[in-house]
């Protein structure tokens, strides 16, 4: 299972009995939308000292995962940046104030100064809203779970590296301790 969903709420505690709780939803506005009118509900990954339960319902399909953390094989997971658009961005937003500070060459520069600063904000938008974290367990003979998040603009949750760190550290550790 590979998915991609955007991140609604990411909860990490480690006295918990489920330790990492994350609820996503499929991204875009019109998703966003569906979610409220609970027409498609988010998706849960809940993990606890025993097992991993993914939870996923829509108006097309209902999915449930639940997995031993006896079976799980290894744990891994990253972050995958479209660092594609940075330079993009950078050139748009150079191009964009040297025309602005240009403008006095013509009347029609301030507006393509701020058609390219826009551009500019766009592609630095695409730049946050496309990287993707992904943690990623096997388990059992060649199984493989994935789920790749996507931060939001709309919830405003953001991706923070530490707590992904924190979160696959008490992963590992609850997959050591079940062999």
């Amino acid at each position: 299972m590979n998915q991609r969903y955007v991140l609604s709420s990411f909860t990490l505690d480690p006295g918990a009995e489920n330790f990492l709780t994350i609820t996503c939803r499929p991204g875009g506005l019109f998703n966003w939308l569906m979610c409220k009118m609970r027409f498609v509900d988010s998706a849960t990954l809940s993990i606890n000292r025993d097992s991993l339960d993914f939870r996923s319902k829509s108006i097309k399909q209902f999915d449930t995962i639940c997995v031993p953390m006896s079976r799980v094989m290894s744990v891994s997971y990253g972050v995958d940046k479209p660092y594609i658009f940075i330079p993009v961005a950078i050139f748009a937003l150079l191009l964009g104030m040297a025309t602005f500070f240009l403008d006095f060459m013509a009347p029609i520069m301030p507006w393509a100064a701020l058609v390219l600063l826009a551009l500019a904000l766009v592609f630095g938008l695409f730049y946050y809203t496309l990287q993707t974290f992904y943690l990623r367990l096997e388990h059992g003979d060649d199984r493989v779970f994935c789920i790749r998040l996507s931060p939001s603009l709309i919830e405003r949750v953001p991706l923070d590296m530490e707590q992904v760190d924190a979160a696959c550290a008490l992963i590992r550790e609850a997959m050591l301790a079940r062999r």
